[in-house]
C-alpha cells in the first residue's frame, strides 16, 4: 500500500468515533448567576464535567480487590480507546499537512487522491456522526445526578441529556472542520480555516474553530471576526433564492431575536451546508413563538414550488433552532 492510502485510510479509522476526534471529552454548560456587587446583577458562569467516561475512584478502585490496584485510574478510558483502535496523541492538522505532502510525492492528481479519499470514507466511517460508546452518557447522568443532590451546589444542574447533546454537536462539528481541511489539502488550499467557521453556532464555537489549527495563536480573549464566507460560493441547495434574497426575508427577526452574524451563520448552515445541528436560539423568545414561526411560514409561502414540500419548510426551523419541533409546527399551509 503506498503511503498516501495508509495516511488517509488511518485518517478515517481514527476519525470515526468520538474519541478519535478528541480524545479529551468533557460535558460543558454555562449558567447565569446572582452576584452581590453594585451595578452588577448577573454574571456567566462556565461549568465542564470530569474527562469522560470518569476514572475510577480511589474507593472504586480499592473495592475491585488486589488484582485490579496496579491499574491507573483511568484505566477504563485508556482501555476503551485501544479497544476503538484511537491514538490518543495523534495530531490531526499535522497528519493533514503530511497527507499533502505525500500526495505530492507520489504524483498523484486531484482526482485520483479525491477518490481514495472517498473509498476510505466509506470503509471505516460506520456512520454519518462519530460513534459514542453508552458509556459516555451513563457516566455523564451519573455525574450530574451526583452534582444535583451535593447541598453544596446552590444553583440548578442541567439535564444529563442536554449536555450529551451538546457533546455530540461539539464532536460533529470538530470532525466535519477536519474533513473539510482534509478535502482543501488535497486540493491545495489553504487549512488555517474552513467553511464551518461560517456554520459555528455561537460565538465560542466561531474562536475555537478559528484556533482548531496548532498554527493558531490562542484568540479567547480577542474580539472574533464571523467570516461570513464569498458570496459567489454560496450554493442554494433548498430553492432558487440567493443569499442576498435569503437574508433580506429574515432580516426582520434582527437584532432582537438574532445577530446579524447569527443569521448569516444559519443561512450558511441551513441552505448550504444542509448540516442538520439543531443548536441556534432564539433571544427574547418568550411570547414571540408564533410571531417567530411566522416568518418562516411566509418563506414557505412565498416560494411557488413549495406546495406539498412543507416539510422541508419546516425542517428549516425545527432542525436548526432549539425552541422548535418540526412534529408540532401546524400552520404550514
Amino acid at each position: 500500500m503506498d503511503l498516501f492510502t495508509h495516511l488517509v485510510e488511518k485518517f478515517y479509522k481514527q476519525t470515526n468515533t468520538c474519541f478519535g476526534v478528541d480524545p479529551n471529552i468533557r460535558g460543558r454548560w454555562k449558567q447565569k448567576i446572582d452576584i452581590d456587587v453594585e451595578g452588577y446583577d448577573l454574571q456567566i458562569q462556565k461549568y465542564e464535567t470530569p474527562l469522560l467516561p470518569l476514572d475510577l475512584t480511589p474507593e472504586e478502585k480499592q473495592a475491585m480487590g488486589s488484582q485490579w490496584q496496579h491499574v491507573p485510574l483511568d484505566y477504563g478510558r485508556t482501555q476503551l480507546m485501544k479497544e476503538l483502535d484511537v491514538d490518543p496523541t495523534y495530531k490531526h492538522n499535522q497528519q493533514i499537512i503530511k497527507i499533502k505532502k505525500t500526495m505530492k510525492k507520489e504524483d498523484l492528481t486531484t482526482p485520483e487522491a479525491l477518490l481514495i479519499a472517498e473509498d476510505c470514507k466509506k470503509i471505516y466511517w460506520e456512520a454519518k456522526e462519530p460513534i459514542f460508546p453508552s458509556i459516555i452518557l451513563k457516566d455523564l447522568e451519573d455525574y450530574m445526578e451526583k452534582r444535583k443532590e451535593d447541598p453544596s451546589i446552590v444553583y440548578d444542574t442541567p439535564e444529563a441529556i442536554a449536555v450529551y447533546l451538546d457533546i455530540k454537536a461539539r464532536i460533529q462539528l470538530m470532525r466535519f472542520d477536519y474533513e473539510q481541511r482534509l478535502i482543501r489539502a488535497i486540493k491545495g488550499l489553504s487549512i488555517d480555516h474552513t467553511e464551518l467557521d461560517q456554520f459555528s453556532q455561537t460565538v465560542d464555537d466561531a474562536k475555537k474553530y478559528k484556533t482548531i489549527s496548532e498554527s493558531v495563536a490562542d484568540e479567547e480573549d480577542e474580539p472574533v471576526e464571523v467570516i461570513k464566507g464569498d458570496k459567489d460560493d454560496f450554493d442554494n441547495k433548498v430553492d432558487q433564492n440567493t443569499q442576498e434574497e435569503i437574508y433580506d426575508h429574515f432580516k426582520v427577526l434582527t437584532p432582537n431575536h438574532l445577530s446579524k452574524e447569527e443569521l448569516t451563520r444559519y443561512i450558511w448552515g441551513a441552505f448550504h451546508h444542509q448540516r442538520k445541528c439543531n443548536s441556534f436560539t432564539f433571544k427574547k423568545f418568550e411570547n414571540s413563538k408564533k410571531k417567530i414561526q411566522d416568518v418562516w411560514v411566509e418563506y414557505y409561502r412565498k416560494d411557488p414550488n413549495s406546495y406539498g414540500d412543507k416539510e422541508k419548510y419546516k425542517a428549516l426551523l425545527g432542525d436548526y433552532f432549539k425552541q422548535y419541533d418540526p412534529n408540532k409546527m401546524n400552520n404550514f399551509k
